[in-house]
């Protein structure tokens, strides 16, 4: 099935903006049936350039956007992506790195990204938006870490919206070095998993 490509340019450096719901690594606003993951309890707004400590994890935040204006549809579902949020992170403790994947006391790029979508059909849908993959500029993929983030369950009863976060880890990189982020969602999907819309690839563009 062909893709939907939608690009956007995000400006996540003006100062004084701030990621709005944002916990230390979710940045969803928690709406209806959404799981609040491990680390990701609220602990008010961050600014760029604040270094927030908690769970074996020390983050410095670089880019952060509250409201990048992206919204779309496809087949039952309409979508919006709310939060962007890019640090730098080291994790200091052996606990910490082992849920990141990372080396104790190894710094790497952390990006966030909140976002709520809604069934707007009469059928039950599927949208596994909480398994986005992204891609960066330079080609490098990497996965949400499942327990960082507001989780948010696939099951979509008609007229249900949720609210979630997405966290990825990028080793090996700084976050001032990222400046094209992909975000890719499967199709949603019925009952029976049969496609029901087109795939979704938002391309943010950071400057």
């Amino acid at each position: 099935m062909k893709k939907k490509i939608i690009p956007f340019v995000i400006s996540l450096s003006a100062a004084g903006l701030l990621l709005g719901g944002c916990s230390m690594f979710g940045s969803g606003s928690g709406g209806d049936d959404s799981t609040t993951a491990a680390g990701s309890e609220t602990t008010g707004a961050e600014n760029e350039g604040d270094v927030v400590e908690k769970d074996g994890i020390r983050k410095t935040i670089v880019h952060t956007n509250d409201s990048p204006g992206i919204e779309g549809e496809t087949g039952a579902m309409v979508y919006s992506i709310d939060s962007v949020q890019i640090a730098d992170v080291i994790t200091t403790t052996d606990t910490a790195a082992g849920m990141l994947d990372l080396e104790k006391n190894t710094e790497a790029a952390m990006i966030t990204i909140g976002f709520t979508c809604r069934n707007r059909w009469e059928i039950s849908s599927n949208f596994y938006i909480s398994q986005a993959n992204i891609e960066i500029e330079d080609g490098e993929e990497a996965s949400p870490k499942s327990f960082y983030g507001e989780y948010t369950d696939g099951n979509f009863a008609p007229g249900v919206s949720k609210s979630g976060s997405n966290v990825y880890v990028i080793k090996g990189k700084k976050a001032a070095d990222i400046k094209s982020v992909m975000f890719h969602v499967d199709a949603p999907a019925d009952s029976d998993f049969q496609d029901i819309g087109e795939d979704v690839d938002i391309e943010i563009n950071i400057k």
